[in-house]
């Protein structure tokens, strides 16, 4: 094979050789990630509700895997040549590849929940799967290329700029796609603000949910500005037990969501829902009993 690509004459074979060395950690580096992603789908499905967890996983787990990759660069890549670009390039830039990368397949499984057609629950995540692994090579591909050219500059500090204009022009496309994926991320919390103004409602009815809590539980940042008064006046016990109310009060919005879209009832005479209503009992008792 290499003999081949050499075959094709200097050009051809640089640029070949450098697609190929980008495709190789784009595919298996997304591959690992995201069979990472499926486990935590299917094992933790009940907490894995909509984009918005897709996106948290997604990014959580890209970040540790290039935590672990920086880990691995600094320790075998660091030379006084070097050391400038490892901190721009691992550091100062790295949160727009692995996780920008991975967040793709967590969004587009994130989606699957939100979806009944068949097709889609298929098509969706192989498509943000293809994409992640897209961005990954392409970025990869950037940086063989470019390496390979400036070696063969005579001049070095035009290799050095044609170096550096290459690798800070590669962050272009994860930048333009973190733009993109935010947005999915406003109109994801939009959504969930309607689901838990739909599927609560009877909750404040019969008692479940009260007022204030329902029109907090619509505004992910007023419950956060809320469980941040609570850390500060209260502490960190409470603002764990604040901030678990709401979060099982936002569960039991969802589960009710998803048996309305089709998910099976549990096996049993308990089913999630009502779980879910005597862990909010026990927290609202709690935080009473403790004077919140």
């Amino acid at each position: 094979m290499d003999a081949w690509i050499s075959s094709l004459g200097p050009q051809t074979s640089t640029l070949l050789r450098s697609l190929l060395q980008g495709l190789n950690p784009g595919i298996t580096e997304e591959a690992l990630k995201g069979l990472g992603l499926v486990l935590l789908f299917y094992m933790l499905r009940d907490e894995f509700d909509n984009v918005t967890d897709g996106f948290v996983y997604g990014a959580l787990i890209g970040a540790g895997f290039a935590l672990t990759e920086n880990f691995l660069y600094f320790a075998t890549n660091v030379s006084k040549g070097s050391l400038p670009y490892l901190i721009v390039a691992r550091i100062v830039l790295g949160w727009l590849t692995h996780p920008t990368f991975t967040v793709c397949i967590g969004v587009a499984l994130g989606y699957v929940r939100h979806t009944r057609v068949r097709w889609q629950q298929w098509l969706v995540p192989a498509g943000g799967f293809l994409l992640a692994v897209l961005l990954h090579s392409v970025y990869d591909f950037v940086i063989f290329y470019a390496g390979a050219l400036v070696t063969n500059l005579p001049n070095n500090a035009i290799a050095l700029t044609v170096w550096w204009v290459a690798i800070l022009g590669n962050y272009i496309p994860p930048f333009v796609t973190q733009l993109t994926l935010l947005y999915i991320l406003v109109k994801s919390l939009a959504h969930e603000a309607t689901v838990v103004r739909e599927f609560l409602a009877s909750e404040v009815s019969s008692g479940v949910i009260r007022v204030d809590e329902y029109a907090l539980l619509q505004s992910s940042f007023q419950r956060a500005k809320a469980e941040r008064k609570v850390l500060r006046k209260r502490g960190l016990k409470q603002w764990l037990r604040v901030r678990a109310l709401y979060q099982t009060e936002i569960g039991l919005a969802f589960r009710k969501w998803h048996v309305s879209m089709g998910d099976e009832p549990k096996p049993g005479d308990v089913q999630p829902e009502d779980v879910y209503r005597q862990r909010i009992h026990r927290l609202r008792q709690e935080l009473e009993q403790t004077g919140t």
